[in-house]
């Protein structure tokens, strides 16, 4: 296992998560959850794809998180929160 892998993949997890999670809420959207969507766009634009792969090849820990990296999470979550802060014209 690629340790470097595993470690992004990871980071992108928490960030997901957080994500995710003011997605699901009535929040106020803060810097955190801007940062953590910037950070996942260009995630998805660079290394999502390998990553993806590289699970679809058992090349993870089964008892690894990596919701991140399922076939439309993470598009989904990144479409829901550019149509959310579009309409709130944030």
């Amino acid at each position: 296992m690629d340790e470097n892998r595993a470690e992004r993949v990871r980071n992108m997890e928490l960030r997901f998560d957080r994500l995710v999670g003011w997605l699901g809420e009535d929040n106020m959207l803060t810097d955190e959850i801007t940062e953590d969507y910037s950070v996942l766009d260009e995630y998805f634009r660079t290394h999502w794809q390998g990553d993806y792969e590289a699970d679809e090849r058992g090349e993870f820990p089964c008892d690894m998180k990596r919701g991140v990296l399922s076939q439309d999470g993470l598009y989904d979550a990144l479409t829901e929160f550019e149509e959310r802060t579009e309409s709130d014209d944030v």
